[in-house]
């Protein structure tokens, strides 16, 4: 079966294994390599580059804009909210509620969905960093509750940390 240009692959060999076990040459090369990492790497003399430039398809570019491979380092790969208009978009809920209008390889900063913390306490002194104290007019009393931060440095699901290759030249 031919692999399309722009597939992307992930796999657990790191660039120099992946291209051995392709016969792709190492260190990598743009003219030659089946495959890139997807790590931002110019691909200006790819099969890829020439067929985006003809069909008018959208590639990243760098700051000499050449086009580059898209850089999946440390992200999550998230299908399009439409990928043809016979289907439309997805409706139900469970797509990318900022999809409108994005197109495959582009960038979506971290986003944390909106939601409360709702605190019910009680006056007196206790954990989960809630306490009291007269805040009010004299002779009444008030509650300050803190909510404290909880958390690392990400909102992320469960995963597995793998390499992502995209194909190049054919």
């Amino acid at each position: 079966m031919a692999v399309p240009l722009g597939t992307i692959i992930a796999s657990m060999l790191d660039p120099e294994a992946y291209a051995r076990e392709v016969g792709d040459p190492f260190p990598f090369e743009p003219a030659r390599s089946r495959w890139a990492p997807a790590d931002s790497r110019s691909i200006e003399e790819s099969d890829l580059a020439r067929k985006a430039e003809q069909r008018n398809w959208t590639l990243p570019r760098n700051g000499r804009d050449e086009p580059v491979a898209v850089d999946l380092r440390g992200v999550f790969l998230r299908g399009l909210n439409r990928f043809d208009e016979a289907m439309g978009q997805r409706h139900e809920g469970e797509g990318d509620p900022n999809g409108a209008g994005r197109v495959a390889g582009s960038w979506q900063p971290d986003g944390l969905k909106a939601h409360a913390h709702p605190v019910h306490a009680a006056r007196g002194r206790g954990a989960g960093g809630i306490s009291s104290r007269k805040s009010g007019p004299v002779g009444t009393a008030g509650i300050d509750v803190v909510a404290g931060a909880y958390g690392g440095a990400e909102t992320r699901p469960r995963n597995v940390a793998v390499y992502y290759y995209v194909r190049i030249n054919k």
